[in-house]
């Protein structure tokens, strides 16, 4: 079992570099971020994620025939709308009876 983490913090070319070091077995990650020179310190940054609190599951579902779900919406709503038309426009006509 690794007992000491080891972060890399370097600068090439003018820019900061970072690498992480982590311990599996705990989930814990390090990153020396800044190296403060006038105050002869140090950044170090620590991780230690908890998987039951720190992220949401979603799962995505393709329902690969969802367009014809919504054509046939379409299509009762507008029978809906013709048949509430005709309704609306219709002559009653006088019933017959033959007796």
């Amino acid at each position: 079992m690794k007992d000491t983490l080891a972060p890399v913090y370097f600068i090439r070319e003018g820019f900061e570099n970072h690498i992480e070091d982590t311990m599996k077995e705990m989930t814990i990650y390090t990153r020396l971020a800044k190296i403060l020179p006038d105050q002869n310190a140090a950044e170090i940054m620590v991780r230690q994620p908890n998987p039951q609190d720190e992220y949401i599951v979603m799962k995505a579902l393709v329902f690969p025939f969802i367009n014809v779900l919504w054509l046939g919406i379409i299509v009762m709503v507008f029978g809906f709308f013709l048949t509430a038309w005709n309704r609306a426009t219709k002559k009653d006509k006088p019933t017959v009876l033959n007796v």
